[in-house]
């Protein structure tokens, strides 16, 4: 008669570790669930802000432009040699 008592209350023990297991597991899905959208709506604004500061950058800003670029980054024109005057007359 002890035995099955024991064994009877091993048997609840076990389903309320198993309910509470559950409820764990499901709690751990769901915030995954609300992660996994919040990282959806980050990246989203990311993408929006990345196209506004596409807009709004002003072209040499990044540092890639020199001397030999103009404003618009075509090539500049090479500088034209100068002509050798003729002194002798």
């Amino acid at each position: 008669e002890e035995a099955a008592a024991h064994l009877a209350a091993a048997r609840a023990e076990a389903d309320d570790l198993r309910s509470r297991a559950r409820r764990h597991l499901e709690d751990a899905q769901e915030e995954v669930r609300r992660l996994n959208r919040r990282r959806e709506e980050i990246t989203r604004e990311l993408g929006d802000l990345s196209g506004v500061i596409q807009a709004l950058a002003v072209p040499g800003e990044r540092g890639d432009e020199g001397p030999e670029h103009n404003h618009d980054g075509r090539p500049a024109q090479e500088p034209e040699e100068p002509q050798e005057m003729d002194v002798s007359s």
